[in-house]
């Protein structure tokens, strides 16, 4: 059902080519609010709708979230008539719907009923160019389901739900990586060669995210490591009978003498040897 909110009539116009089980549509609405309708007897049942914000802007209820889109913004929902939405602004919608069966196999399935396509997606942008420029010229009538651009319509579809998954899943994946990561530093940290690069792929992670992971926590993946190390030197002062030198100490934290000078002084205002001095336990009298 559709409910008008602006001052005039709801205004509603667009076109469709209809590739048998394939339907990509443009859609230029005025602001309205949807309800959902029964799904018997309804003509995208059994579809997945792949909606582009060509302008204006978009709401809709998907699961326990809202999810508001701009222009240039992309997402999905189980065809127009399942969902709860509204749209704020004139809006036009570029649309590519599949039928279901045509998005089997492992990733080309959306991860949940509705939800949003990732920003981040190389494929975002040239999609929406591609259906611009598609959906601008007349559809010729009939348009034959054997029409090349069905397949091309339906990869596309695939590969951003694809991507969009791996993403998520990536995500789900961030939120341990920070104590995964300190794990490792804490297990390497005298090791010279160990950069945040090396820790990002022993965790099969990009090196965007696990800093992302890093900052989310207040340091970055140096940071840690340097203040790992200087703890690890420290600790040794008290448990070596000899005095160290800086070379020994700086060797037991797996830093260069350089390295350990420049911990210790933006660490805590200190020489080496000061730090030696004040953390080295006395011998008993």
């Amino acid at each position: 059902m559709i409910v008008n909110t602006g001052p005039g009539e709801f205004q509603y116009q667009g076109r469709r080519w209809i590739f048998g089980d394939v339907i990509v549509s443009r859609i230029e609405q005025s602001e309205c609010l949807v309800a959902p309708r029964p799904v018997v007897d309804v003509s995208d049942s059994g579809y997945t709708s792949l909606f582009f914000i060509d302008k204006g802007r978009y709401s809709f209820l998907g699961g326990d979230r809202t999810h508001t889109f701009a222009t240039g913004d992309a997402g999905w929902a189980p065809g127009w008539a399942h969902i709860s939405c509204e749209t704020h602004l004139p809006t036009r919608f570029l649309v590519i719907s599949v039928q279901d069966r045509l998005l089997t196999g492992p990733g080309r399935r959306p991860s949940a009923p509705a939800g949003r396509i990732d920003s981040r997606s190389h494929l975002l942008r040239p999609t929406l160019s591609f259906l611009r420029t598609f959906t601008a010229t007349p559809s010729p009538e009939p348009v034959s389901a054997g029409h090349p651009s069905k397949a091309v319509f339906v990869e596309l579809a695939a590969a951003l739900f694809a991507q969009t998954h791996t993403s998520h899943t990536e995500e789900m994946r961030v939120e341990g990586a920070y104590e995964a990561a300190v794990a490792i530093i804490q297990a390497r940290y005298d090791d010279p060669a160990l950069e945040p690069a090396d820790i990002a792929r022993q965790l099969n992670l990009s090196l965007r995210h696990l800093q992302r992971a890093f900052a989310a926590n207040g340091h970055t993946i140096r940071e840690t490591i340097q203040h790992t190390r200087l703890d690890a030197a420290i600790r040794a002062i008290p448990q070596n009978a000899h005095p160290l030198t800086l070379a020994a100490l700086a060797k037991e934290a797996g830093m260069s003498p350089k390295e350990l000078r420049h911990a210790a002084r933006t660490t805590f205002g200190l020489t080496p040897g000061q730090l030696l001095r004040q953390t080295r336990t006395e011998p008993e009298s």
